[in-house]
């Protein structure tokens, strides 16, 4: 698998290269892995531009719902890559990884 990444716009657009070959319902999954780390990159970038942008703010910006961030957020902190700091409302983000 290669892994290529390059800014777009405001964010980074992620691809997931593969060399052997894939049935249709894999190449599915392949598309929506590629979505989720972009999300991913693009939620990390605008952390580290902003540790104290919101939920809110993340999902106008991406353009997704406040829910997937929600989801992506307890990704990141599950895997270690990010951590909130201090409290909910005076806090801020941190990008571990």
């Amino acid at each position: 698998m290669k892994f290529d990444y390059e800014e777009s716009g405001d964010g980074y657009l992620v691809t997931l290269s593969y060399t052997e070959q894939k049935t249709t319902q894999e190449t599915t999954q392949e598309t929506t892995q590629e979505i989720k780390v972009s999300t991913k990159a693009r939620v990390c970038q605008l952390i580290i531009e902003n540790n104290q942008i919101t939920r809110v703010e993340l999902a106008k910006v991406i353009g997704v719902s406040e829910d997937a961030i929600k989801q992506q957020l307890a990704k990141l902190k599950k895997e270690g890559v990010i951590k909130r700091v201090g409290s909910t409302k005076a806090g801020h983000w941190e990008v571990i990884k």
